[in-house]
């Protein structure tokens, strides 16, 4: 699918819309264990999505780089989803 760009006569893909046609990859898998096939597939893709946000945000904490500047409180990780459609980013 694509996605309209709000730049006139712009397109894009969205990483989540583009990747439907082939299904997540092995990297994302894991975290999207917990979604509902049943559920209808807006339902799906907007848990997908916010599934994804999620399990990155728990790969990044594993770096070790990161995993010591966590215990250490020299930052904190937040994780975000942006609608296109309404312009809004929600936090995680």
């Amino acid at each position: 699918m694509r996605g309209r760009d709000r730049r006139p006569g712009r397109e894009v893909r969205t990483g989540a819309r583009a990747g439907a046609d082939r299904g997540p990859g092995p990297l994302i898998e894991p975290g999207l264990k917990d979604i509902d096939p049943k559920s209808p597939p807006d339902k799906q893709l907007s848990a997908a999505v916010e599934a994804n946000v999620r399990w990155s945000m728990k790969q990044l904490a594993q770096l070790p780089e990161a995993k010591k500047a966590l215990e250490e409180k020299r930052f904190e990780m937040v994780g975000a989803v942006h609608d296109l459609e309404t312009g809004k980013v929600r936090l995680r």
